[in-house]
């Protein structure tokens, strides 16, 4: 076989491991039984610590797929508001929860 060939397998398999511990560490840390915040707070659907707050409330670092879970909740309100301020608003706050940054409110 060409070594090309063998080292591209090789970088393969090395991927599908890795992305197969992503997904088992991922399944670790979900609770379905975690308690969400209701609906019609701003931080409304995201998981809660026992004291009520999210992690955004609580000013917690986020993952970066729980940043992009808040950008498309932000893109969403957005979209039903209509104006292009609050969708670089929302850009804005997705930027500063990737960089660990204070996310401050959505203000639409």
């Amino acid at each position: 076989m060409h070594p090309f060939i063998e080292l591209r397998r090789a970088i393969l398999d090395v991927k599908m491991a890795l992305t197969i511990r992503r997904a088992e560490a991922e399944l670790k840390r979900y609770n379905p039984d975690q308690p969400r915040a209701s609906r019609g707070r701003p931080d409304g659907g995201q998981w809660i610590d026992a004291g009520g707050r999210s992690k955004v409330a609580a000013g917690l670092r986020l993952t970066p797929d729980e940043c992009w879970a808040l950008y498309e909740k932000d893109t969403f309100h957005c979209n039903m508001v209509g104006l292009r301020s609050c969708h670089e608003q929302a850009a804005f706050r997705y930027s500063d929860c990737l960089r660990g940054f204070t996310i401050r409110p959505l203000s639409y």
